[in-house]
């Protein structure tokens, strides 16, 4: 019985999530034409940067990174896999990635019309962007999760009956180190602020604004942008649920022309498995 209340428990909130999501999706789906009509009114952002520039901080930041954590890994003698191991991880990635946002920064005040602003930081919207970044994540969330069960049902057919979605490293860390407070605290804060700040400034700010710049319409640069954001993850089997909420992340980005609106819906996405992951472990 006890575990049935507690399932239930688990149960209920999903369905209602789910249901509710369905719901925001389909009015949306009908009201825009099939999504036709969507983002008619989305205009580029125009700007005088150089195409190889987004492709430039993305390589760095993705090379600099592991090269500064083999350096202090090497200095340090940290044992590979281990809780120190992970959470030197994040704090190097964390302080290159807050190096990479001022580098960013600076990029959009010099190359965009009308500096930050023309780049949709704007504080006046940042509770609307919020609730509409909830209401966003809700509305693509069903859709994740058909794709995750697709995926699973199709890594069957070729793996076997016991194929399974692997959680991200950081989802492992916490289940495998629940007593280290030092780790946890750096799971979250790369996990749930710094890293979708970074991603979104870079993917959307950056990348899909430049294939905007380019000619190609609204849907096909968030499509674009959405692969180049899927081939950075890890894991393969990732990429299809991924793919999808970065669709969803770059809908609200031109939809709403605010850059806040995808950081909220890419921070509410992570701090929802971050904090499920949390209570399911039960770290003391």
């Amino acid at each position: 019985m006890k575990e049935f209340i507690e399932r239930a428990g688990w149960v209920l909130p999903e369905a209602v999530l789910l249901i509710g999501g369905v719901v925001v999706f389909c009015a949306w789906f009908f009201r825009t034409s099939f999504g036709r009509k969507a983002l008619i009114q989305s205009e580029p952002r125009r700007n005088n940067m150089p195409l190889a520039v987004p492709f430039v901080v993305l390589a760095a930041y993705f090379v600099i990174s592991p090269c500064i954590f083999l350096l202090i890994r090497k200095r340090w003698d940290i044992a590979e896999m281990s809780g120190q191991y992970y959470l030197v991880y994040n704090i190097v990635t964390g302080i290159i990635a807050i190096i990479s946002v001022i580098v960013i920064i600076v990029l959009i005040r010099r190359s965009f019309v009308r500096g930050l602003k023309g780049f949709g930081f704007n504080l006046r919207t940042i509770f609307r962007d919020f609730g509409s970044a909830l209401l966003n994540l809700c509305a693509i969330w069903p859709i994740i999760m058909a794709v995750i069960l697709l995926t699973v049902e199709i890594g069957k057919l070729f793996y076997g009956p016991d194929y399974t979605i692997g959680q991200h490293q950081e989802l492992k860390n916490i289940s495998a180190y629940p007593q280290q407070l030092p780790l946890l605290i750096s799971i979250f804060l790369v996990t749930v602020l710094i890293g979708p700040v970074l991603e979104e400034l870079l993917f959307r700010g950056l990348i899909q604004n430049m294939v905007r710049s380019l000619g190609y319409g609204p849907w096909s640069s968030i499509a674009i942008c959405s692969g180049c954001f899927v081939c950075f993850h890890a894991s393969p089997s990732h990429w299809p649920a991924l793919f999808i909420l970065s669709m969803g992340i770059g809908y609200s980005y031109e939809r709403s022309g605010s850059i806040f609106r995808p950081i909220f819906f890419h921070a509410l996405f992570n701090a929802f498995n971050v904090i499920a992951t949390f209570i399911i472990v039960k770290p003391a």
